[in-house]
């Protein structure tokens, strides 16, 4: 069932669809009923789903549409887990001495991991050097790297407490290898503690539930874009592979725009070849960014629109069908003028949700839908 929103957020939304739906001619969305069936059928069977979602700082800051997202799945099909979770100050890592502190807004040299939110240990710095990880979920899967030259770690229950275990990261190739734990009851975080006898590389871990149901991971940053995915080296494609992804959502753009509709769509099929490649099984669906202003941000959704036709992908177009800029900025959607507030997020994630749970139908709104919606609207602008 289709969520409903207060009736002036309504009005201001049917007038916002009625001015910015032909911004660009890109349809409100395309092939979302067959971009989506599989994922669809493993959830209305009982089984878990896991979604990845690739994107920038509109899915990572505090303010995203993604929790809202997440939880309307999760209350429709099943809580199967927060899903991935970068090693980062930012993400629920506490790290001592001889680790990186690097994270948002940023990629490093080594452009490892899906989202650049993985961490080091150099291998040698002495004294306290322990790393702390806070996980969503209490049972999680390990993602680290064995490599020539790797060093051992301890896994120790909460804060410096007992061995759980001791991994050797020493291997021929990196590799992205998985320890799964079940933390105890009495604790909320565990330790990794290196041994300095080489260098740990710890990638971050996947949060799981013991039910069946929706695991969406998050594979964002601050200032990501298309090239960002497309520069990641082998551990990107290994971890997409190992989190069992059934569906990828790429909402990109905000960071691309100095791309045109033709140099977007060649950079967009080169980032869908990698993902087809790495998780073969996976549904694709593009997310045209939203209208926050800027003119060249139509002929980015355009491309995107042209990749999905030509490739039979799933597309939604929240350019066209989500409100202009006139129209997030009325209604306090925005917070910075790009990102958006908390109000912004949970608007964009029940839109989104709504645009899935209906194959993209709710996208469309009925003309005598949208006529009743921009009456009551002026209605309720006479009364007040």
């Amino acid at each position: 069932m289709l969520r409903s929103t207060a009736l002036a957020v309504l009005a201001s939304a049917a007038t916002a669809v009625a001015t910015s739906a032909f911004a660009v001619a890109a349809a409100p969305s395309l092939n979302l009923q067959s971009a989506l069936a599989d994922t669809k059928a493993l959830l209305s069977s009982g089984q878990s789903a896991d979604i990845v979602v690739l994107g920038d700082s509109l899915s990572f800051r505090q303010g995203s549409y993604l929790p809202h997202f997440r939880n309307l799945l999760q209350q429709n099909y099943g809580d199967g887990g927060a899903g991935y979770q970068g090693m980062s100050l930012w993400t629920g890592a506490s790290l001592n001495n001889g680790w990186r502190r690097v994270g948002i807004n940023a990629d490093l040299d080594t452009r490892r991991s899906l989202d650049g939110l993985w961490n080091e240990f150099d291998g040698s710095t002495a004294g306290a050097n322990t790393a702390y990880f806070r996980p969503t979920n209490s049972r999680i899967e390990l993602q680290y790297i064995s490599q020539p030259g790797g060093g051992s770690f301890n896994v120790r229950e909460g804060t410096n407490g007992a061995i759980v275990a001791t991994i050797n990261t020493n291997g021929a190739a990196n590799q992205v290898q998985t320890f799964d734990y079940q933390l105890p009851a009495s604790q909320t975080q565990y330790t990794i503690e290196p041994l300095r006898d080489g260098r740990v590389t710890i990638l971050g871990q996947n949060n799981l539930s013991s039910e069946t149901g929706v695991r969406v991971h998050r594979a964002a940053n601050g200032g990501w874009g298309v090239n960002n995915f497309l520069t990641r080296d082998s551990t990107f494609d290994q971890q997409l592979a190992l989190l069992g992804t059934d569906l990828v959502m790429i909402w990109l753009g905000q960071n691309d725009q100095a791309y045109n509709q033709v140099t977007y769509a060649q950079r967009v099929n080169s980032l869908v070849d990698r993902v087809q490649s790495s998780a073969p099984g996976a549904e694709i669906v593009l997310i045209g960014t939203y209208d926050q202003g800027s003119a060249a941000l139509a002929g980015l959704v355009e491309g995107m629109a042209d990749v999905a036709s030509a490739r039979g992908l799933g597309f939604i177009n929240l350019y066209g069908t989500a409100g202009n800029a006139e129209f997030f900025n009325r209604n306090g959607y925005l917070d910075d003028g790009v990102h958006f507030s908390q109000a912004g997020g949970r608007y964009l994630g029940e839109f989104l949700y709504d645009a899935f749970v209906s194959d993209g139908a709710s996208l469309v709104p009925e003309p005598a839908a949208l006529s009743a919606l921009l009456v009551a609207g002026s209605l309720l602008l006479r009364r007040r």
